[in-house]
C-alpha cells in the first residue's frame, strides 16, 4: 500500500462505523447475555464480553464491504477483513490497562478524576490508537512516520466522533 488515503480507508472508516455501531448496540442492549463485565474488580463493568465479540466483528464486516467496494487493500478481500477483525481487539486489549488503573485510582466506571480530567480524556482516547497503531504498524507496510501521521489523524477523529456519539446522546461521555 502506497498511498496514506487506502491506509485512511482500511484503518479509519471501518473502525470509526465499528465502534459508532458497537455504541448503538450497548444502547440498545443488544446480546444482553454477552453483556458481562469481563473482571469487575480489575476493569470495571464497562469491559464486557459483548464488545469483545460485536467490536471485533462488526469492524471486520465493515472491512470487508469497503475491501469489496474499492480494494482489495491488501493480498485479498478476507485479509482486509482479518486484519481489521484484528484491529479490533487491539482496540480493545489496548484499553485494559488504562480501566485497570482507573479502577486502582477508584474513579468510577465510565468517569474520570477531577484533578487530571483533561490528561486522562486524552489517554482515554490515545490508549486504544495507540493499540492499533502498534498492530498495524507491525502488520501492514508503513512506515513510522505514516504511522505518526495517521495515529494525529485518528486522535482528532476520535474526539469527533466521540463528542458527536454524546451529543446523541449514544454514549456518556467523551
Amino acid at each position: 500500500m502506497e498511498n496514506l488515503a487506502q491506509h485512511i480507508v482500511l484503518l479509519f472508516i471501518p473502525m470509526i462505523l465499528g465502534n459508532s455501531i458497537h455504541m448503538v448496540l450497548v444502547k440498545k442492549n443488544t446480546l444482553p447475555y454477552f453483556n458481562r463485565p469481563i473482571s469487575t474488580r480489575y476493569f470495571g463493568q464497562n469491559k464486557t464480553y459483548r464488545g469483545f465479540l460485536l467490536l471485533p466483528i462488526i469492524s471486520a464486516v465493515i472491512s470487508l464491504i469497503g475491501s469489496y467496494i474499492a480494494g482489495p487493500f491488501l493480498s485479498s478481500h478476507w485479509m482486509d477483513a482479518l486484519l481489521t477483525f484484528g484491529m479490533g481487539f487491539a482496540y480493545l486489549f489496548a484499553e485494559l490497562p488504562n480501566s485497570f488503573v482507573k479502577r486502582k485510582l477508584n474513579i468510577p466506571n465510565g468517569g474520570f478524576s477531577t484533578k487530571y480530567k483533561t490528561l486522562q480524556i486524552i489517554i482515554d482516547r490515545a490508549d486504544s490508537m495507540i493499540g492499533i497503531f502498534i498492530y498495524y504498524y507491525f502488520l501492514v507496510s508503513i512506515s513510522l512516520t505514516d504511522t505518526l501521521i495517521l495515529f494525529i489523524y485518528a486522535m482528532f477523529l476520535s474526539f469527533g466522533t466521540s463528542l458527536l456519539l454524546n451529543l446523541l446522546k449514544i454514549k456518556r461521555s467523551i
